[in-house]
C-alpha cells in the first residue's frame, strides 16, 4: 500500500517536507483544498499561503496552481477578517503573476491543463481584487498588493493589462499623487516608482505619467535623492525617461526642472558622493539618468539646460567603460549641440581629446574648430588642426572643411607660423589633397596664394 495515499491532508500539515513529498505534483492542489476549508484557523491558513508562496516559486507549479484555480482560492481569501491571511493571499497572488519573460499567464498545456492560458477572468478577478487591497487599512497589506502589480508589470503583457484598467491606473497613481510624499511608507513607495517604471515601457504607461499628473511626484523624489535608495532614484530616472518620449510629459518635466535635477544626480554618482555599493546598479542608474536627459534633450527649451549644466557630466559619460552610457552620452550632446553655442561649449571641453570630438561630432565639429585656427592660444590651435586632419582622413570631412569660409586660408596662414604650428597643419592640408583632383587643385592655389615655400608645397602635395 503506497503511503500518505489515502491519508488526509490535515493529518500531515504540521510537516510540510513529507507532505510535500507525498503529494508530489498534487501538493498544489491539496493546499487549494485545505486554504477552502472553512474551519481551519487564521494561523494555520497563513502557514498554508507561506507554504504555498514557497511552492509557487517554480513556473510549472504555477502552471499547475493556474490550471487547478488555486488564484480563485487565493482571491476568496484576499477579503478574509485577518489582515495576515489578506496579505499572504496577496502575496501569493504576487507570486502567480509573475512568470517568467514572454510567459506571463500563457502556460502552455500540461498533463495538468487543458486550456493555454487562463481566460479573461482570471485577469479581471486579480485587478479587482489588486485594486481592492490597494486601498487595505494595513500597510502590510498595501504592500503585498503593490508587490502583486509590481510582478505583474515586469512583463509588458502584464503591463499592458495593468494600464488597460483605468481604476487600477487611478488607483496607483493616486497613491502618490493624493497626499505628501514624505508621509508614504517607504516599502509602498518603492514599489509604486517600480511600478510606473515597468508601465511607461509601453507607450500607453508612458501617457499615465502626464495623464494622472505623476512626473511633479516623480521629481520630487528625485530632488531629494540624497534620502532614498539608489533603486528608488533608478525607477524614477526610467520613468522620466520614458515620459520624455511624449511631447506633454517631456515638456512637464522640463518646466519642473528634470534635466537640471537629472544632470545634478548624474553628477554626483559619476563623481563617487552617492554612493550606490552595486556596479551593476551604479551602472543602470547612470545609464538612465543618461538616457533621461537624451530624451528630454530633443526639446528646443531642455538645450540651452543641457549646455549650461551638463557638460562635464556628459564628457564624463563618453568616458564610461559601459557602452550604452557613451552611446546616450552622445546622442544627448549632438541634441544639445543643434545651436552654435552649444557645439563651441562641447568642443572646447573635446578639443585636446582629438579622437574622442570626431567620434562625437565628426564633420559638425567643422565650424567650431575653424575658430581655433586664429586663436592666439597655440595648444588650442595644435589640438584644433590635430582633429581636423582626422576629419580631413575622409572625403566628406575634408569637403567641410573646403566649405567653412576662410578656414583653409588660416590654416595656410599658419605654415608662416612657428614649427609647431607648421608641423600640425602639414597632415592637415596633405589629408585634403589626397581626395582626388578637385581637393588637390585648392590646396595647391591657397598655398600658391600664401607664398608657403616649394619645400613644403611638396611635402603636402606629393
Amino acid at each position: 500500500m503506497q503511503p500518505y495515499c489515502f491519508c488526509h491532508f490535515m493529518q500531515f500539515f504540521g510537516v510540510v517536507l513529507q507532505v510535500t513529498r507525498a503529494f508530489g505534483q498534487r501538493a498544489v492542489d491539496k493546499y487549494r483544498e485545505l486554504l477552502t476549508m472553512d474551519e481551519l484557523p487564521d494561523e494555520n491558513r497563513v502557514e498554508a499561503l507561506r507554504r504555498l508562496y514557497d511552492l509557487l516559486s517554480n513556473q510549472e507549479t504555477k502552471q499547475v496552481a493556474i490550471a487547478h484555480e488555486v488564484l480563485y482560492a487565493c482571491v476568496d481569501l484576499a477579503e478574509a477578517r485577518s489582515a495576515d491571511v489578506r496579505e499572504h493571499s496577496a502575496l501569493a497572488l504576487s507570486s502567480i503573476v509573475l512568470f517568467e519573460p514572454r510567459r506571463v499567464f500563457s502556460p502552455p498545456q500540461t498533463m495538468f491543463c487543458n486550456q493555454d492560458k487562463p481566460d479573461e477572468l482570471a485577469n479581471e478577478t486579480i485587478l479587482r481584487v489588486g485594486g481592492m487591497l490597494l486601498g487595505d487599512r494595513e500597510e502590510n497589506v498595501i504592500v503585498a498588493a503593490c508587490t502583486i502589480f509590481r510582478n505583474w508589470s515586469i512583463s509588458n503583457e502584464g503591463a499592458a493589462v495593468i494600464v488597460g484598467c483605468e481604476p487600477v491606473v487611478h488607483k496607483l497613481t493616486s497613491m502618490l499623487t493624493g497626499q505628501p510624499i514624505k508621509i508614504i511608507p517607504l516599502p509602498v513607495l518603492g514599489l509604486l516608482l517600480e511600478i510606473l517604471a515597468n508601465l511607461s515601457r509601453l507607450h500607453t504607461g508612458a501617457k499615465v505619467n502626464a495623464n494622472y499628473g505623476v512626473i511633479p511626484c516623480l521629481l520630487a523624489v528625485l530632488k531629494k535623492f540624497v534620502l532614498y535608495e539608489p533603486l528608488f532614484v533608478l525607477h524614477g530616472a526610467q520613468t522620466i525617461w520614458n515620459a520624455g518620449v511624449h511631447d506633454q510629459g517631456k515638456r512637464e518635466a522640463i518646466s519642473l526642472s528634470a534635466v537640471e535635477i537629472c544632470l545634478k544626480i548624474l553628477t554626483r554618482v559619476l563623481s563617487q558622493s552617492y554612493q550606490c555599493n552595486d556596479n551593476k546598479l551604479e551602472v543602470e542608474l547612470i545609464r538612465c539618468l543618461m538616457g533621461a536627459v537624451m530624451a528630454l534633450s530633443t526639446a528646443e527649451e531642455a538645450k540651452p539646460l543641457v549646455i549650461e549644466f551638463g557638460v562635464e557630466p556628459l564628457v564624463a559619460c563618453l568616458h564610461h567603460p559601459a557602452s550604452s552610457i557613451k552611446h546616450n552620452a552622445v546622442i544627448a550632446i549632438n541634441s544639445a549641440c543643434e545651436s552654435p553655442k552649444g557645439i563651441h561649449a562641447f568642443v572646447l571641453r573635446l578639443l585636446h581629446e582629438e579622437e574622442l570630438l570626431v567620434e562625437v561630432f565628426g564633420v559638425k565639429a567643422v565650424v567650431a574648430l575653424s575658430r581655433y585656427m586664429k586663436d592666439v592660444d597655440e595648444e588650442e590651435t595644435v589640438s584644433a588642426l590635430k582633429a581636423t586632419a582626422t576629419l580631413c582622413r575622409t572625403q566628406e570631412g575634408a569637403d567641410q572643411v573646403i566649405q567653412c569660409l576662410g578656414m583653409l586660408d588660416d590654416m595656410v596662414k599658419l605654415m608662416a607660423s612657428n614649427k609647431t604650428l607648421r608641423e600640425a597643419a602639414i597632415p592637415v592640408l596633405r589629408n585634403m589633397a589626397s581626395h582626388g583632383p578637385s581637393l588637390q587643385n585648392r590646396v595647391a592655389k591657397c598655398l600658391a596664394k600664401h607664398h608657403v615655400p616649394e619645400f613644403y608645397q611638396d611635402i603636402i602635395m606629393r
